[in-house]
């Protein structure tokens, strides 16, 4: 019997672990809180082997959308799962990137910081000095 969201609703939470309702690949997970997840299973045209992929949806009508994009994949021969990992891979790639860059601008600005403070440092004392004619100078207030 093909799934229908009346199907999905009406199904009941099960006390322990999770119940499973499947529609030619795409999976509904039932648990026990009452969540509802969607998953779609495939076989890898790269490994031969059966794949698991989660779809981050809410509806089952976003979910046949998402499980029609992934065949659509899968009909080029690429792998959805590969390319999620590779995409994900790639951000993570960007991410410490920025993460280098900001560390690395921080630090300068930090540089800069102190090298401004040593000048203004520098200048007071240049300017306490001008204006002193005593042979002990004090430090001057900053």
């Amino acid at each position: 019997m093909p799934l229908s969201q009346r199907i999905i609703d009406t199904t009941p939470t099960p006390k322990t672990g999770f119940k499973e309702l499947r529609d030619h690949g795409l999976v509904v997970r039932i648990h026990p809180t009452g969540k509802r997840s969607f998953s779609y299973e495939y076989r890898s045209p790269l490994t031969k082997k059966s794949a698991r992929v989660g779809l981050p949806v809410s509806t089952l009508a976003e979910a046949r959308t998402a499980v029609l994009k992934h065949k659509l994949t899968l009909g080029e021969d690429r792998d959805p799962n590969a390319e999620r990992k590779h995409a994900v891979t790639a951000r993570g790639s960007n991410s410490r990137a920025i993460r280098t860059s900001a560390k690395r601008f921080v630090s300068m600005s930090s540089t800069l910081c102190v090298a401004q403070r040593r000048l203004r440092v520098a200048s007071a004392w240049r300017g306490f000095a001008a204006q002193s004619n005593h042979s002990t100078i004090a430090r001057p207030h900053l």
